[in-house]
This record gives C-alpha cells, sequence and structure tokens, in this order.
C-alpha cells in the first residue's frame, strides 16, 4: 500500500487542478501527465489499485465518484474525459483511452473485470479519393448498472444501456438497448428484458449441457467425396453409430450409401460389401450401388 498523500502535487505544482478527496492506494499506482489545464476530481471513499494515469498534453479531466475502486490504465489526451458514477467497481486490470477530444462516461453502479474501452482507432484510414480521414474518433457511454464480463472491449460509438450485461470476452461494436444481454464476437443480442445484481441468488444447479452427436447432410457428404475426404466421411459416420448407438441398417439411406462409397473409393472391399449390401436390401433398384458392388472383387 502507499500513501496518497502527495500523489497530486507535481499534477497540481505546475498548474492544473485536482479537487476533492486523496484516494486509498493500494499496490503500484503512478501518474504520467505533460502540459497544463488538466483537471482531476475524485470523491468520497475512492480506492486505487494498481492505477497508471496518462494524461498526455493537457487539458484531459478525470472525475472519479464516490465509492469507487478503480483498477488499470486510464489514458486521456487534450480536451478529451473520462468520468466514472458512483459504486462503480474495476475489478481487475482495465484499459480505458480517451483520445481526440472524446469521451468515456460510465454510469452509477457498475462492474468490470479486465475491460478496454478506446475512443479511437489511433491511426488514420484516408479516403483515396478525397484525401479525407473517415475513422474519426467516437465517444463511449456506459450508462447506469452495467455489467462488462471479463475481457469485454468496447469500441468507439457505442452506448451500453442501463442495466445491460455483456458476456465475457466479447467485443461490442454497435449499441446495446438498456436490460439486454450481448455476448460473442461481435457482440449479439442473447436475451432482452434481463439485468443483474452482485450477489448470487439460491437457484439449482444445472449439469453441463452434453453434446448431441450429428450426421453430415447429404450435400455435405456428396461434396466430402467430390473433394476426396473419404476416410474423414468414413470416420465422422463411424463417430455417429458409436456415440448413439445407432446401428448401421438405421441409418438414412443416403449415409448408408456415401459412407459404403466411401469405403470403396479408399480401397476397404470387405466394409463397401457389407455396406453396399445393406443399401441394396433396403432399396433393391439402386443402380449405382448394384454397379459398385459388381466391382468388388468376387473373392473379398
Amino acid at each position: 500500500m502507499s500513501s496518497s498523500s502527495n500523489f497530486f502535487d507535481e499534477f497540481t505544482a505546475v498548474g492544473n487542478k485536482f479537487e476533492g478527496n486523496l484516494p486509498t492506494m493500494l499496490g503500484k499506482n503512478t501518474l504520467n501527465f505533460k502540459g497544463v489545464d488538466g483537471i482531476i476530481k475524485i470523491g468520497r471513499n475512492v480506492t486505487f489499485e494498481n492505477v497508471r494515469i496518462e494524461m498526455l498534453g493537457g487539458s484531459g479531466t478525470l472525475i472519479v465518484g464516490d465509492n469507487v475502486k478503480l483498477n488499470g490504465l486510464l489514458q486521456i489526451a487534450p480536451l478529451s474525459v473520462i468520468e466514472v458514477g458512483d459504486d462503480t467497481f474495476v475489478n481487475r486490470q482495465s484499459h480505458l483511452s480517451a483520445w481526440e477530444g472524446a469521451y468515456i462516461r460510465i454510469g452509477r453502479g457498475c462492474l468490470f473485470s479486465n475491460v478496454e474501452i478506446r475512443t479511437s482507432d489511433m491511426h488514420s484510414v484516408v479516403d483515396l479519393v478525397s484525401g479525407d480521414r473517415i475513422n474519426p474518433a467516437k465517444s463511449v457511454v456506459v450508462e447506469d448498472h452495467v455489467w462488462l464480463g471479463e475481457s469485454v472491449t468496447l469500441y468507439k460509438g457505442v452506448t451500453i444501456g442501463n442495466g445491460s450485461v455483456v458476456g465475457g470476452h466479447s467485443v461490442v461494436t454497435a449499441s446495446v438497448p438498456s436490460y439486454t444481454l450481448v455476448s460473442g464476437v461481435p457482440a449479439k443480442v442473447i436475451k432482452s428484458r434481463v439485468s443483474w445484481q452482485r450477489e448470487l441468488m439460491p437457484v439449482a444447479t444445472l449439469g453441463a449441457t452434453p453434446v448431441q452427436p450429428t450426421l453430415p447432410s447429404k450435400e455435405a457428404m456428396s461434396q466430402a467425396i467430390k473433394e476426396g475426404h473419404t476416410r474423414e466421411l468414413i470416420f465422422d459416420v463411424d463417430m455417429f453409430v458409436k456415440n448413439t448407438g445407432t446401428n448401421f441398417e438405421e441409418l438414412e439411406g443416403y449415409a448408408q450409401f456415401y459412407y459404403a462409397r466411401s469405403q470403396y473409393l479408399c480401397g476397404n472391399f470387405k466394409a463397401a460389401k457389407q455396406s453396399l449390401q445393406v443399401v441394396i436390401y433396403k432399396n433393391p433398384q439402386h443402380k449405382v450401388a448394384i454397379q459398385l458392388l459388381e466391382k468388388i472383387p468376387a473373392e473379398v
């Protein structure tokens, strides 16, 4: 634990402004700055844990509400703002980057863990006809009571609505309505009309979802044979039969035939003969199966 008594002294000595309360310091905390006219406002009962503040160029603003815990890197470029509302908790190292005069505004009662939020792409995308830059910075808003799961990334221009949840490791590229659960890369809506609370509510524990074996479609099997993936097709059918307890005779006709044909193409004539006999028994008019069976040496 380090003292906060002189944490802001250099910052204010050169013409920057600090208002409010000194935070409790845990771990290693640093404040790097260049320029003047920067503003830092800290509320009551704030904790910094391994926080690194970088205000690069002056005139940036950091506003932290009451009962907040911060953890990670806060980058604030000139004329840019990071604002964190009351009762928000950053559980693990996170990276908030406000650049190009844009702002990151985080509401009250939010919960983050190892998240990344940025307002800029940090490099220019240029239209080659007009010569104009076409990727301007955009601000980011996280409204009240939002839970961002482990390793979530929010890209520029998005708003996360009140009470919403973003699943771990998601990448959010579009705004999320209030009381909505999203997840994925890019994040998509999983369920609406939901919210969250920090306390675990008692609920019955469920088991793991079992794997549901699937048999490749007729089209997929046909394509596999055209591309020479006959051994893979044989493996897939064998695994389906094994994992489901299905008898080969119970498979759909197309699966039986493509399996038999794959065995034939692989030179497994005994297995091909047995499989073709099943196909022909089910469909005595199956000309291709009959022709393949006739090509198999009699001694097999």
